[in-house]
């Protein structure tokens, strides 16, 4: 029965190294989980705008930014205005304005020369008696918003889109509610935008292929444990 006799000296191996036990240093003001279009714009806007902020976090678990639902092929890279929207109420109709009128600003300020936008017309087509009356008192209700809408009969649809009458029973109501400047966005590429801008503030940490496991309250900050270790912030928003 040798094998039972107690051993002399026993080797142990080391225990192998996990990079999700890092703990670093750094305490962030705030931290952000998520690289989508939300995420960075929330990184642009702490890093520029918010007083009392010098160090800010990004974390995301893909290679770069905007690789999900905000890539170029996830979404249908429209900027809602809330004035074509027929379904949304006047309050949600005037937040979605406001948002839009942000991002077109952002957008303008550096131009197109990245792709990242296009400027284009916007319609909301009623066909039928009951969709006409949507589209004329969804005119009425939202006209002193937005100074530059238009309601349509068949002859103005003709003038702006021609191919929507071809072929159509004449004899059925048409309308349209139109805007000239609506815009197109790639918001990958918006992203792209918004992640540089933080960057060059000399605000912004950034850490990717990092996926954010858990986030737990501790002596005061957020512990937000990844599989590359443990960063701690005074507050975290999460945008995955």
């Amino acid at each position: 029965l040798d094998w039972a006799k107690p051993k002399r000296h026993i080797q142990l191996s080391p225990q192998p190294f996990l990079k999700s036990n890092i703990r670093h240093p750094d305490v962030y003001d705030i931290a952000i989980v998520g690289g989508g279009v939300t995420g960075t714009a929330q990184a642009y806007v702490f890093t520029h705008f918010i007083r009392g902020v010098s160090k800010v976090l990004l974390l995301e678990k893909n290679q770069d930014v905007a690789l999900v639902n905000s890539n170029t092929d996830a979404n249908a890279q429209t900027a809602h205005g809330g004035d074509t929207e027929t379904n949304f109420s006047l309050e949600k109709a005037l937040k979605m304005r406001d948002a839009e009128h942000l991002l077109a600003s952002f957008l303008e300020k550096d131009g197109d020369n990245d792709g990242a936008f296009r400027r284009l017309w916007k319609m909301a087509f009623g066909v039928g008696k009951d969709e006409v009356h949507i589209i004329k008192e969804r005119f009425k209700m939202i006209r002193s918003y937005y100074p530059t809408l238009e309601l349509l009969d068949p002859e103005g649809i003709r003038r702006i889109a021609p191919k929507l009458l071809e072929g159509r029973d004449s004899g059925v109501e048409v309308a349209a509610l139109y805007r000239p400047n609506g815009y197109s966005v790639d918001y990958h590429k918006v992203s792209k935008r918004l992640f540089g801008k933080a960057m060059e503030s000399g605000k912004l940490d950034s850490f990717f292929k990092t996926k954010t496991r858990r986030i737990i309250r501790k002596n005061g900050l957020y512990e937000i444990r990844t599989n590359n270790g443990v960063y701690l912030a005074r507050a975290v928003s999460v945008a995955a």
